[in-house]
């Protein structure tokens, strides 16, 4: 569908003239689309929404359509309900959206829609981000004062094969000055799996690489 609203008006005033339905879904599929394309975010998300309620089973691809849209222009609250939603309805969508979010999310330092990504499909290696990823988190956790959050980070940064540097680890203790907390008080973070592994204990002692894990470990 040609992302021009007045072109998709015609063209389905058009199909009702020659009696075609656009009722079907996979029509409506597309319609939706266009209206995502057009950048009708809101109108779009309700069509969404009509869908499901009539029963029509949505396309995990028009999901991710909307999702990157919104993230496009850094409507991140948005994004985050849409996932609180699916994780009730048990949805999952490809790991590369989960990526593509936390990498918007971060870049821009929306710190709730990363750190929810980040504890639901980064410490549980489901997502496995790069070190520039890992980079944009370390400084949002600095910003916001949260060690725990640059404690993971660093973490999985350690996992790439990034060098690690003493600026890095100054933001941790950044982290904890700003939290108000010792370095001393320091504690592993408990569910990040990334922890268990570095370049310096080496992953050939380890039982997988956890640059590789996404081929032996998916989300439910």
């Amino acid at each position: 569908m040609h992302p021009d609203p007045l072109l998709r008006i015609a063209t389905v005033e058009q199909m009702h003239q020659r009696w075609m339905t656009t009722t079907t879904p996979e029509v409506r599929h597309v319609l939706t689309a266009a209206m995502i394309r057009e950048g009708q975010l809101e109108l779009a998300h309700a069509e969404l929404e009509q869908m499901e309620r009539e029963g029509i089973f949505v396309q995990k691809w028009l999901f991710v359509l909307l999702l990157d849209a919104l993230c496009h222009v850094h409507d991140f609250d948005a994004v985050l309900q849409l996932l609180y939603r699916f994780t009730d309805h048990r949805v999952s969508l490809p790991p590369r959206a989960y990526h593509r979010m936390l990498q918007a999310a971060s870049q821009h330092h929306d710190y709730d829609l990363t750190t929810w990504i980040w504890q639901e499909y980064v410490e549980p290696m489901v997502v496995i981000p790069e070190a520039s990823i890992c980079r944009d988190v370390l400084r949002l956790a600095v910003n916001a004062a949260q060690p725990w959050l640059a404690e993971s980070a660093l973490s999985v940064l350690k996992s790439t094969d990034a060098s690690i540097g003493e600026e890095d680890e100054l933001l941790i203790e950044e982290a904890y000055a700003k939290a108000g907390k010792l370095e001393g008080q320091r504690h592993p973070r408990r569910g990040n799996l990334f922890s268990l592994f570095s370049k310096s204990n080496g992953f050939q002692s380890a039982r997988f690489d956890p640059r590789t894990a996404l081929a032996t470990r998916r989300r439910p």
